[in-house]
């Protein structure tokens, strides 16, 4: 039974010559099961008044004013928070979306419950039927200080509290609300999801593109990065850097401190010559990126004129506060991190984000598995043509296992090439491919997959553990329902859960893994195939899974991004 909600909104539209969607978007707001609102929009210069066009809707709650000259969307919407009724909850609307009857209610009874929190905002539906609008997290980061990425979609319902704690004003027409959204965040506390689908948005060619392809690695990643350093006994670690990496907030661990906390280093720290070999074969059975501090220059003429040596410096980041080992190093190829007393938080960041596997390595190989015609494969493309991703993809390859002949004239008229090997029989040759591009990352993915842009900065923090060896998301097939409200990392502990959480939807509709749309080390990638290539370790997750525990990595299946699998519906 619904609990009566009597806490008043204030809704805030701004519209410019806004298509036939603006009526359904007006009508679904008017239909709210909770009432106690007004919604205040804003004609920011249509060559059509809307007022005309809204003569039927005479309702006490709709207030319309309007511009004689477009001003763009952060004026327009300032004014309309100046004109609006006082409320102690706002939302900003848009003309471009067909709300549930039950939106406001359902983000007013989240934000009660989280009075600490600057707002709420939900899951909304694209037109293109992807599932967005998830606040991006890393799991290094801090919520309450970073909220980037993503401008949390057109489902915002916010304190006016926290509106007035980050300045009172929307403050950017370059960023949308994407920068006051940072600030309520920031001053206030962060925003909280809904975990329901709740607007369905169109394309709005008057709303500002606000999801940039690029991360900005300078503010949005080097001020919030924290590591944490595993430093073995007897090691003696130079006592500056360790001085310099606990004042930037960074963990600093032994080896008890791991098998009491459970805690999983993300760096090795290294200083001894004796133990640098045993160091790297741990960083190399653990993934972990291993950093060697390196002060001395005498050893470091040595270490770098002997060539028994250079795959012990190659296999992991050096280290250095003095310029002659820096310079020695150099002339040498190795391009060491040089750090000095007295540098900032961020400076130490920006040094560390350098580490191979850290933050900024997203260099990633796409392997694209074709099985049918080419309709499956263009969709796959297009998508990915889509994905927000921080650099360009290094590679793409193309399998195309049955030799459609349909498939192949098409890539030939597009200029593409694919590989022919039949079957399964391709993981040898694909394994020599591989070991030939330099990359972190494997996304594969089936011809027919469509994965939403956010795909990749959705999935990826989660290999931020070095215990992740793969993490993929759901593919809807038609299933209304598919996210867990539990984690999943094997198939059989779905099959335990899933029972006793809801009886009515079949276990075969959702899967514990995909290995048709995932994110996997590459080292993973070509253990399974030089360890396994004659029994399809991408043709099953119960094998999956089950070959990634015995590198000792784990799956992940991550329960908020949804691929679609178009091959199901063509």
């Amino acid at each position: 039974m619904f609990q009566e909600i009597k806490a008043r909104v204030s809704l805030l539209m701004a519209a410019c010559n806004p298509d036939a969607h603006l009526l359904k978007s007006i009508d679904s707001l008017l239909a709210q099961t909770h009432s106690n609102f007004t919604l205040t929009l804003i004609d920011d210069g249509s060559h059509e008044p809307l007022s005309e066009r809204l003569q039927s809707r005479q309702d006490p709650r709709l207030k319309i004013l309007r511009l004689d000259k477009p001003q763009g969307l952060i004026p327009a919407l300032n004014l309309a928070m100046q004109k609006s009724k006082p409320a102690v909850f706002y939302a900003v609307v848009y003309a471009s979306c067909f709300y549930s009857p039950n939106f406001l209610y359902s983000l007013l009874e989240t934000i009660l419950r989280k009075p600490k929190a600057s707002g709420v905002y939900s899951y909304f539906c694209a037109g293109n039927g992807y599932l967005s609008g998830r606040q991006y997290k890393e799991l290094r980061f801090d919520e309450n200080e970073l909220l980037i990425r993503d401008m949390l979609g057109p489902t915002v319902l916010f304190r006016h509290d926290a509106f007035k704690q980050a300045g009172g004003l929307f403050v950017s027409e370059k960023k949308g609300l994407l920068e006051t959204w940072q600030r309520m965040s920031q001053k206030y506390g962060p925003f909280e999801q809904v975990n329901t689908v709740l607007v369905r948005q169109q394309k709005d060619p008057y709303l500002p593109q606000v999801l940039p392809r690029e991360i900005d690695p300078e503010k949005d990643l080097y001020p919030h990065l924290k590591v944490r350093f595993l430093m073995p006994e007897d090691q003696q670690i130079d006592p500056e850097w360790l001085q310099l990496l606990k004042e930037s907030g960074h963990a600093l661990l032994q080896t008890d401190d791991v098998m009491k906390q459970q805690q999983m280093p993300q760096v090795v720290l290294c200083s001894q010559l004796s133990q640098l070999e045993t160091a790297v074969r741990h960083a190399r059975y653990t993934f972990t990126p291993l950093i060697f501090v390196l002060n001395d220059p005498e050893l470091a003429e040595m270490l770098a004129l002997q060539p028994r040596h250079h795959f012990l410096l190659n296999a992991c980041t050096l280290a250095t506060r003095t310029l002659k080992v820096a310079k020695i190093l150099s002339q040498h190829q190795h391009q060491p991190l040089v750090y000095m007393p007295g540098m900032t938080r961020r400076e130490v960041n920006r040094l560390l984000s350098r580490v191979p596997m850290l933050l900024h390595r997203h260099s990633a190989v796409v392997l694209i598995r074709s099985y049918g015609g080419p309709e499956a494969l263009n969709k796959t493309l297009l998508s990915l043509e889509d994905l927000h991703h921080p650099n360009e993809f290094g590679h793409a390859l193309i399998y195309c296992a049955d030799r459609d002949p349909r498939t192949l004239r098409w890539l030939e008229e597009k200029g593409l090439s694919c590989q022919l090997a039949p079957g399964f029989a391709y993981f040898p040759h694909l394994l020599g491919l591989l070991k030939q591009l330099p990359a972190s990352w494997i996304l594969g993915i089936d011809a027919g997959i469509q994965i939403p842009p956010d795909w990749f900065y959705t999935l990826w923090p989660q290999l931020a553990d070095p215990r992740a060896g793969m993490v993929s998301g759901h593919i809807n097939a038609g299933v209304s329902e598919q996210r867990l409200p539990f984690a999943v990392r094997t198939r059989a502990e779905l099959m335990a859960k899933w029972s006793t959480y809801h009886p009515l939807v079949a276990l075969e509709s959702v899967a514990a893994l995909s290995d048709a749309a995932f994110l996997m080390r590459k080292q993973t990638f070509e253990w399974l195939l030089a360890r396994y290539p004659e029994t399809r370790p991408l043709s099953d997750e119960r094998l999956l899974s089950e070959y990634i525990r015995k590198a000792k990595q784990v799956c992940l299946l991550n329960r908020q991004t949804v691929a679609h699998n178009n091959n199901l519906f063509i």
